[in-house]
């Protein structure tokens, strides 16, 4: 029998809230959190881009996630904020409604996507985790294509 080596079954997400539901990213991917800013508006960009924004100099593309999930409350929260992360080599912010803490999962815990789920929400999900409330971790590649 092989032993197993628990740090490797283990993965680090971010967490994070958008229209209640707890979602999560794999830290590796996660360069910071900042402040929401608003974005400046970019004619004839897909529904989901919100805008640029300027980080220390650095152009910035920020994902509407609300949109992008087809969620209709298109208001902002009273304290949004950008998650920035790295995805080929370039910076993406994701608009979120409120940032959670960092938390460590057993991958070995994890459960399918229901194949019931259906819509962006279906594309963009690699796995759930029952915690106090279902964790759904993003893929952050299915997120940004």
């Amino acid at each position: 029998m092989d032993i197993i080596n628990s740090k490797n079954d283990k993965i680090q997400l971010a967490t994070f809230v958008v229209d209640k539901l707890l979602f999560g990213i794999n830290v590796m991917h996660v360069q910071e959190v900042i402040n929401y800013e608003e974005p400046t508006m970019v004619p004839l960009a897909p529904y989901e881009v919100a805008g640029l924004i300027n980080l220390r100099g650095v152009i910035v593309t920020a994902i509407d996630i609300k949109k992008l999930l087809e969620i209709n409350d298109e208001t902002l929260c009273s304290d949004p904020k950008i998650v920035i992360v790295n995805y080929a080599n370039e910076k993406i912010g994701l608009i979120v409604d409120q940032i959670k803490d960092v938390v460590e999962v057993d991958y070995n815990t994890k459960e399918n996507v229901p194949a019931s789920l259906t819509g962006n929400l279906k594309k963009i999900l690699n796995a759930i985790y029952k915690l106090d409330k279902l964790l759904l971790e993003v893929k952050l590649d299915a997120l940004l294509t």
